[in-house]
Order: C-alpha cells, then structure tokens, then sequence
C-alpha cells in the first residue's frame, strides 16, 4: 500500500462479477461506488459485533477503524501525492481488507501473464451443503483437485475457491476457480464433470455421475484475472447470520494458489515490485514532503 501513486487510478474496479472500466459513463462507476460503500460500511459494523461477543475487543476496534484512517505523502517539488500507510486490519471476512487483497492479487497476475497464450478459466463445482460441513466439504475438494491435476498432468495453473451463500435454503456452494495455460488440456466440459465427479467421490464417499464445471477460453486477460482473485465470496453474502460460520469453517484454509509456471512468474513479479518499491524510497527521500 504504501506504494500506490494515486494520481494512476486503477482501470478496472471489481465487485460481485460486475466489472466497471473507465470507458463507461461516470454515473455507472459513482452508483457502483456508493452500493460497495454502503456494503463495507455494514460489513464493518457486523464483523465488530461478532468479535465483540467473543471478547476480542481489540481486533473488534481495528476492524472499525479499518480504511478510516489513511496518511499521504505530498512532495510539492513533483507534484505527487502517494499513501504512506492506512488502517487496515488485514481481517479474511473484511471487505475492505477483500478489497485491497483482491485489487493486489489481480495486479500480479495479469503482469504474470502477459505473454501467456491459450488460458483457459474452468470452475468446479460441487453440491451445497450446509454450513456445518463447508470446512470438511472444501478439504475433500483439496484432495480431489490434486487428484484431479495430476491424472490430467496439469502442472501450470493458479487455483482459487470462492464460497456462495444460498439464502433460500441456507447452503453454501464451494467452488474452484482455475486458470490454466497448458495446451494439453482438451478436455470438454462434458468429459470434464465427469473426471471431476470421479475426483471427488474418491475422497468423499459419493456416487455421483457428475459435477458442474465450466470452462471457457480467456478472451481478456485482465478481466480472467480479475474473476481469479475476487473475494472469498459475494459481498452480500457476508451478514451476521454467514460471518460466525465463515469465520469459523474458512479459518486457516489456504483459498489461493499457484503451480508451475504461475508460481514463477508470480514470485519474480513481486521480487520485482520489492525492488522498485525499495527504489521508488530511495527516489522520494531526496525530496521533502507534507503529511
């Protein structure tokens, strides 16, 4: 964060599968704006709550003052205003802090995969099931996705889960995000639900015939990237019903990662932003500023 020039605005703005560019009217990006704050705002308030009832009073306080407080630089000799620090509380079930995560996380990967041809974006899926049994439901999709890569020898790719609440009949829906860039992989989307379908009934003890998948080519890279690092689940789906079991089922699960040629890429592009940011410190400590 404390590397962000805000005079570059970021292109693209992410939220609940709706993306907003530049290129689009103004009105579109302020109302878009406005219903993310209200969310964050709300989000904010029922995650305190939650903590405060668990005596966890000061991360309930970091979690209010989460994105409050923000602290600039301006160096009046250049013209350049950048964020030095801001109040984040770095809170999994955090919108704002999903934000931030996401924005990071999207930024990397398009860098990483600049030069990348034939990437394919393919969702796994599984059947609901209640909250109880999100945490044991997402290990066995762990294992059956390893099982998975490896009977397709699938080396190259960056894995992401995201978790949907069904308020109807109160499930919730697991699911995998993979972007993968190999140009062995043929596979249809009807043969694919079915070696999906095997995967997981050999961890989990179903029968079933198949499984929802998806896979679809990527056109634009930014807005793939954008989908593969979105937030644990849709902004709406965080309530004072969900946050106790999210909390409770996603605690010390690892949602993201990268393989192969992925995790290179991914390693070198933050070397390299470790490198510029350390850099741009030395760049600006020539010049005075104001907070």
């Amino acid at each position: 964060m404390g590397n962000v020039i805000i005079n570059s605005p970021c292109k693209v703005y992410v939220y609940n599968n709706t993306y907003v560019t530049e290129s689009q009217d103004v009105q579109t990006s302020i109302d878009f704006h406005r219903e993310l704050q209200k969310l964050h705002k709300e989000n904010k308030k029922q995650l305190a709550d939650f903590f405060s009832k668990k005596d966890l009073n000061s991360k309930a306080e970091r979690i209010r003052n989460c994105g409050n407080i923000l602290t600039f630089k301006h160096y009046k000799d250049i013209g350049i205003t950048r964020l030095d620090n801001a109040s984040l509380c770095r809170e999994r079930l955090c919108l704002n802090c999903n934000q931030v995560n996401s924005r990071e996380k999207a930024g990397f990967l398009i860098k990483a995969t600049e030069d990348m041809d034939n990437l394919k974006h393919v969702t796994l899926s599984v059947k609901n099931c209640k909250g109880a049994y999100l945490r044991n439901t997402i290990e066995t999709m762990k294992k059956a996705l390893k099982y998975f890569l490896r009977s397709q020898h699938i080396r190259n790719y960056f894995q992401s889960y995201e978790i949907t609440h069904n308020k109807k009949d109160d499930t919730y829906h697991p699911h995998i995000h993979l972007l993968i860039c190999d140009d062995n992989f043929v596979l249809k989307a009807r043969e694919l639900n079915k070696k999906w379908a095997e995967a997981f009934n050999r961890f989990s003890g179903t029968h079933y015939k198949w499984l929802s998948c998806k896979i679809k080519q990527v056109e634009d890279k930014k807005i793939g990237c954008f989908e593969l690092s979105k937030y644990v689940t849709k902004p709406q789906d965080f309530n004072s019903k969900t946050i106790p079991i999210l909390d409770r089922e996603l605690k010390g699960l690892h949602l993201h990662q990268a393989n192969g040629i992925f995790k290179e890429r991914l390693k070198n592009e933050k070397t390299l932003q470790e490198k510029k940011s350390k850099e741009e410190e030395t760049y600006f400590s020539n010049f005075d500023y104001e907070l």
